[in-house]
């Protein structure tokens, strides 16, 4: 019937937006450590955005780089150790 049709959509959205939801939180309680936003050096806010931004391209960009190498992508970059 329509009535559970609706009920099981809803649980597999549920489902679905739970895991999304784990995710971003682990992300989020990283984000200050990793970047360092609770310390910010910056005299505005402007300041603040671009050494933020930076720092999310800096760090993905290891993760790119990672990636093209074969590396697990949390692996630091280590200069000494290029391919």
């Amino acid at each position: 019937s329509l009535m559970m049709r609706k009920q099981a959509l809803a649980q597999g959205f549920a489902r679905w937006f739970s895991g999304r939801r784990q995710v971003v939180e682990s992300v989020f309680a990283r984000l200050p450590g990793l970047f360092a936003v609770n310390r910010p050096r910056s005299k505005g806010m402007l300041g603040w955005w671009v050494r933020l931004s930076a720092k999310v391209a800096a760090y993905h960009l290891l993760l790119r780089l990672n990636a093209a190498w074969g590396r697990p992508l949390e692996s630091h970059l280590d200069l000494l150790a290029l391919p």
